[in-house]
């Protein structure tokens, strides 16, 4: 049978004809999946507003040779009071962007990943978000409440296409690699995280 049914949040979209759109999403059973929402952009389609980002939806898909087809869609969340506030877009949207980067196709942990991120969305949504900046010098910014070093080393992660990713990282996740690096004697040239004893290729990064 071709048609599989799942739980998924849409993470991006994309523009693949005048009313076709590719959704990049992740489900609670297949984790990072991509599909073809035909007809999307059309007034009066029924997929429509449950293609936008930030939308929890009940999908049944078509599997198909190369990509998915979205056959059905019907939205458990719309996160609609995300929507209205730029501070809780920002947040959310930063959320999706690191599962999309990280997530992986065919995730075991895939019903983890997604009850967290939808948790996460839905905590951003139900909380209050008044993050101000008070005051940067040349080293640190100060929120009301977060304090980010901007002179903080970082790690530089190689991904699809080789593309490079500058990630800053704090004095605990440091402590942390250094306690992992030693615990499975990573080398300098080896993977610094590995899958079933395998290195973790850049295409899933």
């Amino acid at each position: 049978m071709n048609n599989f049914v799942t739980d998924a949040i849409n993470l991006k979209s994309y523009n693949l004809s005048e009313s076709d759109k590719i959704i990049v999403m992740y489900s609670k059973d297949k984790g990072l999946i991509r599909g073809v929402a035909k007809g999307a952009k059309k007034p009066k389609s029924k997929l429509g507003a449950r293609m936008d980002l930030l939308v929890a939806n009940k999908l049944m898909l078509y599997k198909g040779k190369s990509m998915d087809r979205i056959c059905q869609a019907e939205a458990l969340n719309t996160f609609n009071k995300t929507r209205q506030n730029m501070d809780k877009i920002f947040y959310s949207m930063y959320i999706t962007e690191v599962v999309n980067n990280f997530g992986v196709e065919d995730d075991p942990c895939s019903k983890e990943i997604y009850e967290i991120l939808y948790k996460a969305l839905d905590q951003i949504l139900e909380k209050d978000v008044d993050y101000t900046i008070a005051a940067v010098d040349n080293t640190n910014a100060y929120t009301d409440n977060t304090f980010v070093a901007l002179n903080a080393p970082t790690v530089t992660i190689t991904g699809k296409g080789n593309k490079t990713r500058v990630v800053p990282v704090n004095e605990v996740l440091i402590n942390n690699l250094e306690v992992y690096i030693k615990e499975y004697n990573i080398q300098s040239n080896d993977f610094l995280f590995k899958k079933l004893g395998k290195g973790t290729y850049t295409k899933n990064v």
